[in-house]
């Protein structure tokens, strides 16, 4: 795999980057992660507005700017399609920027995931993506554990607001449902919502429970990296007919909708 490492605009081998450099479990600060679309990156700058947002919360003063020609930079040395995680966190000695660059090969066809529901702390319930997002690489581990690829997690209500890394979505009939209250509002997610709502369907924001996803025709996960992705099974039990229709109809919307930015 190539990787481009930048730290504070330089590029250095990742070894001198002094983190790991995808490291999100601890710290103070926020990232950002997205992905190009033939070579571009056609939701850069709604990601560092997100981001903006966020180091705003957190007192941080960083420059969008600079953060979008790094981004860019570091993407374009990159042969094919990339994946750009940007990481900003403040120390006492100083701010630092870092942005990594990765190969990266979309899917073919629909990802397909088998999820776990996992009791678990939720960090993006701001809206942002903070450094401290280890509670959320812990779902997806125990997720893992019981033979899943992904996490669904479960608030202390009994209510599934979001995955480890994505949003959430279920379909029955024309009805389109996706949580809109503590949880990160995903580029990809309000991207989806668009084109859903001009195809004509129903949408309805709430929450789900264990029972509500496992009752739906479709479920399905949003995120930069993946697009869309179809969650097959939850818990062990297999959702719908397994056909997926809608999502893989909007899966081909959003990606025709990326490559016209």
């Amino acid at each position: 795999m190539t990787r481009i490492v930048l730290v504070d605009g330089i590029v250095v081998d990742e070894a001198e980057a002094g983190v790991a450099p995808l490291e999100r479990n601890s710290g103070v600060g926020a990232f950002e992660v997205l992905r190009t679309h033939d070579g571009t990156l056609p939701t850069l700058h709604l990601h560092l507005e997100r981001l903006r947002r966020a180091l705003v919360a957190m007192e941080i003063d960083c420059d969008p700017h600079v953060l979008a020609q790094e981004a860019t930079e570091a993407a374009g040395a990159i042969d094919g399609e990339a994946r750009v995680d940007l990481r900003i966190e403040r120390t006492k000695q100083a701010v630092t920027r870092t942005v990594v660059a990765s190969s990266f090969c979309p899917p073919d066809a629909l990802p397909v995931v088998s999820a776990a529901t996992i009791r678990a702390a939720r960090v993006t319930a701001d809206g942002y993506k903070r450094l401290a997002y280890g509670a959320h690489g812990g779902a997806i581990a125990a997720a893992r554990r019981r033979g899943c690829s992904d996490a669904l997690l479960l608030d202390e209500d009994g209510y599934v607001r979001e995955a480890a890394t994505a949003n959430v979505f279920s379909v029955v009939g024309t009805v389109l449902r996706t949580a809109e209250k503590g949880i990160l509002l995903g580029v990809t997610r309000g991207m989806v919502l668009d084109l859903a709502t001009s195809s004509g369907l129903t949408i309805e924001f709430a929450p789900h429970t264990i029972e509500s996803l496992g009752g739906s025709d479709e479920v399905f996960l949003t995120s930069a990296v993946r697009g869309i992705a179809m969650v097959n099974v939850i818990d062990g039990h297999s959702i719908g007919a397994g056909t997926y229709a809608l999502a893989g109809a909007l899966r081909h919307q959003l990606d025709a909708s990326l490559r016209r930015k």
